[in-house]
């Protein structure tokens, strides 16, 4: 294959700015134009790239410089267009989840094995070195011992398709997405069911805010998750964990970012690191995300996040939403 991959963009919002960043920077892929449903926002991508302006998603695939769609258009979109991206042997990254429903999710991504296209769906939180290093010192340096109870604290501002969280599940679907992804890497042990609860930030009493309670084999974790907070509000993940040993502490915005704790004193395991943002891709790990999705294009690499775990999490976040509107616990199909 040619030393740079050629990449159509679908969508310009926010997630495809910090993608097209992170394309830019890998230094295996070439833009190679956008498709936005907004034209001027559209524009303005392309003109920051350096790439042309599809019209339509059909005249991006036509394009023989492309190799591969980078999908980051809102939920109800997207089927639509993997699904053109597959028929037309385009390899595809892809922000979760993959449909609304996990038959959706298997069928697309059997058609996409029968095409002989490659799929990765954009989890970055496994790819943020502050989360992924939280990850490792709970369950391989296991410092706190057994893990007992966990709290996460997942907390944004309200986003520019708003409308359609407040109308479509599959929009809330979306956003419990990478919240439950990184719940699910903090506990080695199997998920037995998911409780879930919601409420409205808001005047017009939209929902906005989940609180979900995942009950592990051996550990419990409460996941507070909401897209609620004002505009001007700096993303929050903070998260902690208790467990036989101590209590081990992490908030993206505290001046050391990862604490542990045994009975007595402070554990020197941790090394110091100083406030992340999730607005730095640096800290939020696209990059790393982009250069695997290139690595699987060019030589047929695995990713990291396989589709078995990007399937697992999608079915923990529809159990949660069926929780939310049956006020009762669901199990989790092992």
């Amino acid at each position: 294959m040619k030393e740079e991959i050629g990449v159509a963009i679908f969508g310009a919002g926010a997630v495809a700015h910090t993608h097209a960043v992170a394309l830019q920077q890998s230094g295996g892929a070439k833009i190679t134009g956008v498709f936005s449903l907004g034209t001027f926002r559209g524009k303005s991508l392309a003109a920051k790239t350096f790439s042309k302006v599809y019209s339509t998603i059909d005249e991006a695939l036509s394009d023989g410089n492309v190799d591969a769609v980078d999908i980051c258009l809102p939920m109800d979109d997207r089927g639509q267009a993997f699904t053109k991206a597959v028929d037309s042997g385009k390899h595809v990254l892809c922000e979760p989840p993959l449909g609304s429903t996990l038959q959706e999710f298997d069928r697309m991504i059997d058609h996409a094995k029968k095409e002989g296209v490659r799929v990765m769906l954009a989890h970055w939180t496994s790819f943020s070195p502050q989360l992924a290093s939280y990850a490792r010192y709970l369950n391989e340096q296991m410092v706190v011992g057994e893990e007992r109870i966990g709290r996460i604290y997942w907390l944004t501002s309200s986003c520019r398709w708003k409308k359609q969280y407040e109308t479509t599940s599959e929009n809330a679907l979306g956003f419990l997405s990478h919240p439950v992804h990184f719940a699910r890497s903090l506990v080695r042990s199997e998920l037995k069911n998911v409780y879930a609860l919601t409420q409205s930030c808001n005047k017009s009493g939209v929902i906005d805010f989940y609180d979900l309670g995942m009950a592990f084999e051996d550990t419990t974790i409460f996941l507070e998750a909401g897209w609620c907070m004002p505009k001007t509000y700096e993303p929050r993940i903070a998260v902690d964990f208790a467990g036989t040993k101590g209590t081990f502490i992490m908030d993206n915005r505290a001046n050391a970012s990862i604490q542990a704790y045994d009975s007595s004193r402070y554990l020197s395991v941790v090394p110091s690191m100083q406030q992340w943002s999730l607005a730095s891709d640096e800290d939020a790990g696209y990059l790393r995300e982009v250069k695997q999705f290139i690595e699987y294009v060019r030589n047929g690499k695995e990713p990291s996040v396989t589709m078995g775990e990007a399937r697992k999490s999608m079915e923990v976040a529809l159990a949660a939403l069926e929780s939310a509107n049956r006020l009762e616990a669901i199990a989790v199909a092992r």
